[in-house]
């Protein structure tokens, strides 16, 4: 069952990234910087009060953005896209006993790693996102087994390695959540620790132009 698991795992994760692509990339081309922001940090809008759409409100709503400052973010939206068709394609790795289908499958959990440094550690994101790191984590663990159960002569190093890797950042996470159940950590409320000073001081701008 570990190659169904984790085809499962890696597809949902692999769509989710395609998805984010198309909510950052369009709007970071068209140096539309407030509303990828909103459809990234969806649980630090939403804390701001912001409701639909997302950028009823907000501390990034009216700032009057630099010409090109959304193209860094368009790329970072591509490269969400490219790693989610990557994880896609791994039911192919996983069904076709490949013996570096671990390594393959180490490129979207390490993509993930950078959300969970950036983005959960932060509370930025809301709970399809933050479910994320778990699911990838859970998916490697998966491939880990499936290439021991083709290749059982596979070094013992390198299968002890294929286990702990995916239950370190799964662990991780699971420490973070605890971390912030318990009141540490960023408080996005409006006045709370975490808010930005100037949070409804920026005068309104047309970002458009």
């Amino acid at each position: 069952n570990e190659p169904a698991i984790a085809t499962v795992l890696f597809v949902e994760w692999g769509l989710v990234h395609i998805i984010a692509m198309l909510l950052i990339a369009p709007p970071g081309w068209r140096n539309d910087v407030e509303g990828v922001y909103a459809a990234v940090y969806d649980n630090y809008m939403a804390c701001k009060g912001a409701s639909e759409p997302f950028r009823a409100a907000g501390p990034y709503v009216g700032v009057a953005w630099p010409e090109y400052a959304g193209k860094v973010l368009c790329h970072h939206g591509l490269n969400l896209g490219w790693v989610g068709v990557w994880a896609c394609a791994m039911p192919v790795f996983l069904y076709t006993n490949n013996r570096d289908a671990f390594l393959l499958g180490l490129v979207p959990y390490l993509a993930d790693i950078g959300y969970f440094v950036t983005q959960d550690c932060f509370k930025l994101a809301g709970p399809l996102g933050q479910a994320q790191t778990f699911i990838v984590s859970l998916a490697l663990f998966c491939t880990a087994f499936v290439v021991h159960l083709e290749y059982p002569h596979q070094p013992e190093w390198e299968y002890l390695a294929s286990v702990f890797v995916p239950v370190g950042l799964f662990g991780a996470a699971l420490l973070l959540k605890a971390y912030h159940a318990a009141g540490f950590g960023p408080d996005h409320a409006a006045g709370g620790p975490g808010a930005p000073a100037s949070y409804g001081a920026v005068e309104a701008t047309d970002s458009s132009k």
